[in-house]
């Protein structure tokens, strides 16, 4: 065969006619016999045929689209002919389906050839073993014993690739249910996951549902309230003083041990306003009250978990109106009981945090306010003193309640089902169950309280000048 002057080989032609002849048996299984011939020489015909589905119409212009020889060449192939010469062959690019005949002018779109591939692919073993039966059955030279061994090893290969292929199925098939197991147990552990946390979840409401009455039986705002609250109400006048002996026990070595710990950390950490600076003098100043709370707290804070606790307790009507502790003995012995020493300090850590905030400013803000503020005739002045202490205790009070509450919540945990994991998780679920403002709750009291402290200041800082003739947070100055 030639093309305009252009030798091609036999065995071009050859595969040439190979690859139409797979074509060609692809369009007889979509198209049948017979209309096959009539739509490769007429492809218009092909979008009048109704019951050819649309993705097969679609296969057929792919096959049509493809470079092969005309169906004249190939029946003329095919029946043992051949064509003497090919110059006045030209494409037949009218219909779309012809294409010049040559390996060296065949380019093809990248995307018509994948497919096409993929189309022979799919064909292109059951062809090849088709066209050996048919080589075999014609090949006159065998005996039929040959045949028949040749059957017999074809038969062994393809029963031994028919294995391999269901061997490789069996694996897929195992590698399928082990990560469907896989998925399910993982579905299972996340469902457990969001049960737990659910769990946990109602668990911190309920929590937070009794804490909450508990405050609000002790969050009395007013004098107009007092007479009038469940807890004056259902336990009598001498239920306000509920804990205070433990308060009483707990009040006087504390005030003892901070006083005696901030003028140890003064002389310790040795800071002079004048040589080293006002500002790290009253850095000073406040590291020595943080130390001081800090330290003394680490003495005191078992009484003050039974202050907590014995102030808190109400009546059961469940047990017959009994209360859960009897007094400070019964808490230290019940605590331990149900949670040993950790259960006595528990909420220390943020405590410590807390305790480090308020005597930080309540030391440090007056030694180093009042050298600044009251001078003149107001320097000995008790009740001058005691203005400026006031402030200072208000304003450390409100400065450190938030972790306060924190540690409220903490300590009254200790003894029951529902804990909380850590201080930080007290405070996210205080805020995400009860809002900002319950971190808050019950210090309009400290306004109150900080008499109290007020007058320790003052009083301290009086009693040094009458006994030692020493001014209070002059040393250091």
């Amino acid at each position: 065969m030639q093309e305009k002057e252009c030798y091609v080989s036999p065995q071009q032609c050859e595969d040439k006619f190979n690859d139409l002849n797979k074509r060609y048996k692809r369009l007889n299984e979509i198209l049948g016999r017979g209309t096959t011939c009539r739509v490769v020489e007429n492809p218009t015909l092909l979008e009048s045929m109704t019951h050819v589905s649309a993705k097969a119409k679609e296969d057929v212009k792919k096959i049509l689209s493809c470079k092969h020889l005309f169906y004249r060449e190939m029946c003329a192939y095919h029946n043992g002919q051949r064509v003497p010469n090919s110059h006045g062959i030209e494409s037949n690019n009218g219909n779309g389906n012809g294409c010049e005949i040559g390996g060296h002018k065949e380019e093809v779109e990248d995307e018509q050839e994948e497919e096409s591939e993929e189309l022979e692919e799919r064909s292109d073993g059951l062809d090849k073993f088709r066209m050996e039966i048919e080589g075999v059955l014609r090949d006159k030279t065998r005996s039929m014993r040959h045949r028949r061994e040749w059957f017999k090893k074809q038969r062994l290969h393809l029963l031994e690739e028919r294995m391999g292929i269901l061997s490789k199925g069996f694996e897929l098939e195992k590698q399928r249910f082990n990560w469907k197991r896989f998925s399910s147990k993982k579905d299972m552990e996340l469902e457990g996951l969001r049960l737990e946390n659910e769990r946990l979840r109602l668990e911190n409401e309920q929590m937070a549902v009794v804490v909450g009455r508990r405050e609000l039986e002790l969050d009395i705002q007013g004098s107009g309230e007092l007479l009038s609250s469940p807890l004056y109400r259902d336990e009598g006048f001498g239920s306000l003083w509920r804990g205070n002996t433990a308060n009483v026990i707990r009040y006087f070595p504390t005030q003892a041990l901070n006083f005696a710990f901030k003028d140890y950390f003064k002389r310790l950490f040795n800071f002079k306003k004048d040589r080293d600076g006002y500002w790290k003098w009253f850095a000073g100043n406040l590291a020595s009250g943080g130390a001081a709370g800090a330290s003394s707290l680490l003495f005191v804070y078992s009484l003050d978990y039974a202050r907590t606790r014995l102030a808190n307790d109400a009546k059961a009507a469940k047990k017959g109106g009994e209360r859960q502790f009897n007094g400070l003995i019964d808490v230290y012995r019940k605590t331990l009981k149900s949670d040993g020493i950790a259960g006595l300090y528990r909420g220390f850590n943020i405590s410590c945090v807390g305790i480090i905030v308020y005597r930080g400013l309540y030391f440090g803000m007056y030694d180093s306010l009042k050298p600044v503020l009251l001078t003149g005739n107001l320097q000995d002045s008790f009740f001058a003193s005691f203005a400026l202490g006031w402030l200072i205790t208000n304003g450390a009070g409100l400065a450190s309640y938030p972790i306060d509450t924190v540690r409220r919540r903490m300590m009254m945990t200790s003894g029951e089902a529902v804990k909380y994991k850590s201080s930080l998780d007290a405070f996210s679920q205080i805020l995400k169950n009860e809002g900002a403002k319950s971190l808050f709750k019950g210090a309009g009291a400290n306004i109150l309280r900080a008499v109290a402290g007020a007058g320790v200041l003052a009083g301290y800082d009086k009693l040094q000048l009458i006994v030692f003739g020493k001014k209070y947070g002059s040393g250091g100055a």
